[in-house]
Parts: structure tokens; sequence; C-alpha cells
């Protein structure tokens, strides 16, 4: 009895060896790009941003490792498998929201995006049989999705009483310039 029992669990050990490349964890930079402290309402508002933000730039937030109670919007992977070998990878992005103690209602958030490439040789474009290199920092990414949560925040229309309880300077009177027309300096 024990023997046949031994004689199941072995493929199925066998079966997770096999498995176990493409479910690594990602290592990596744990670090991010941190934003500067902005002006928000609450932390609620925070964390919907960067959700906003994660979803426009294709991620989807993971809700049982996100926690708004404790700043933290973490992201599924997002494949992007090639047909060629080395050419494909995937994505994971986290964003930590943090309370600026110097101001009580400033925020800053700091984004980290992790990329492994795709190192099997065999079957680049099958996600089941991916193999996982080492997770590096993309830059790029992380500077997008933190310009995007400032700018939630950001806006031109905030009202004269949010800008004064914030300590921010007054709505600049100035029309807004949407880069319309020629470039100043500009000759023909």
């Amino acid at each position: 009895m024990k023997h046949a029992r031994l004689l199941l669990t072995l493929p199925l050990v066998a079966l997770g060896a096999l498995l176990l490349p493409g479910c690594q964890a990602s290592k990596g930079d744990p670090t991010g790009l941190t934003s500067e402290a902005f002006p928000a309402p609450d932390i609620g508002m925070v964390w919907a941003a960067a959700h906003e933000a994660l979803r426009h730039q294709g991620f989807t937030p993971d809700t049982t490792e996100s926690s708004e109670a404790q700043g933290l919007v973490v992201s599924r992977h997002k494949l992007s498998l090639a047909p060629f070998s080395g050419q494909g990878h995937r994505d994971k992005a986290t964003v930590r929201i943090k309370q600026d103690p110097a101001r009580p209602a400033y925020w800053t958030a700091e984004v980290n995006v992790l990329r492994q490439p795709n190192l099997n040789m065999t079957e680049p474009s099958n996600p089941v049989a991916a193999s996982w290199g080492d997770a590096v920092r993309v830059n790029e990414l992380e500077n997008v999705i933190r310009a995007r949560i400032e700018m939630a925040f950001a806006s031109q229309g905030v009202s004269d009483a949010f800008r004064r309880e914030r300590g921010m300077l007054p709505r600049s009177t100035e029309p807004m310039h949407l880069g319309t027309g020629s470039a100043p300096g500009w000759k023909r």
C-alpha cells in the first residue's frame, strides 16, 4: 500500500518540478521610483489613482496581494510573449503609497516594475513552458505610472479652498496653453 502511494506521488512531484521554473517568484531590485509629495484628500483616492494608472499601462491589479490599509497595490504578471527565444517577457508592478510625515495631506507613490525575460528556447510563445530569467527594473514604465498617479491630483480644476487647506499655491490666472499653434520663437 505504501509503495502504491509512493508511485502515485512521484509523477506529481516530477510534474511540479517541471512547472516550477515557470512559476518562480520575481527576484530583482525591490526599490522603485518615488514621486515627490503631492496633495490628496486621503489614501483611498491615491490607491484608486494607482489602480487606474496600472490599468492604463495594461496591468491588472491583484486584489489578493493589494491592501488599501497598507497602501500597497500589486499587479498580476503582464505577459508579452514572442515567437522567438529571448524576446518575450513578463512584467509585474508594485505601488507603495506613503503619507509624507512633514505634511499630513501629502502622499508619495513608490513605483517598482520588474521585467523577467522568457528564456525558453523550444516553445517561447507557450506561457506554461516559459522559463523566466532574472528580473530587472523597467524605469520607463515606473516613471509613466508614477506620473499618472501624480497627475490625478495636480489638476488645474481643484478649488481654492482645497489649495489653501493643503498649502498649495493659488490657482494661476494665466490661460493654460495646450500646445496648439507654433512653438515660441519659431520662425518660418
